[in-house]
């Protein structure tokens, strides 16, 4: 099920531009094994591999979560952007590190290309995603730079995560 609609809080700053399902995840995976697996049509930039990969264990399991994606109507920073979010639009690392993996594996056509981003905490992980040619993952301290109209921001319609 798909939605449109503007964001009230922030005067309309944000879009909140569609609602998505990621389906569970039931059998344990690696996530830093999977994102090799893509080498050569991902490129893990250094911001990724310094501040999350040291981070990041096996996943056991992940439910099916129902994610809402909102993009800026102007370039904003973080620390704006963030007062315009729902409640808890913060990741939990691991969560997102395993949902940027399945992303990349499943390819839903929905999220071909664009610039995904998933706030968690101190940082803002941004897979830049194209599955005609070579996709970026990077991860950049919070406030380190701004977003724009082509970023889309994946925020958790809670209650619906867990990470096993």
């Amino acid at each position: 099920m798909s939605k449109r609609s503007i964001v009230k809080s922030g005067a309309g700053l944000l879009l909140e531009s569609d609602s998505i399902t990621l389906p569970a995840i039931t059998d344990p995976f690696d996530p830093f094994e999977s994102f090799k697996s893509h080498n050569g049509v991902l490129r893990i930039l250094d911001g990724f591999r310094s501040r999350i990969l040291p981070k990041v264990l096996r996943i056991e399991k992940l439910d099916g979560v129902s994610c809402s994606l909102y993009r800026p109507r102007k370039v904003m920073w973080d620390s704006k952007i963030v007062t315009k979010l729902p409640q808890g639009y913060e990741w939990d690392l691991l969560e997102a590190c395993g949902r940027v993996a399945q992303i990349l594996k499943d390819k839903p056509m929905r999220m071909a290309y664009g610039n995904y981003i998933f706030y968690v905490p101190d940082f803002v992980i941004t897979l830049q995603l194209n599955f005609v040619s070579l996709s970026y993952l990077n991860a950049r301290p919070f406030d380190d730079g701004p977003l724009g109209p082509s970023d889309c921001i994946l925020v958790l319609n809670r209650g619906t995560a867990s990470v096993l």
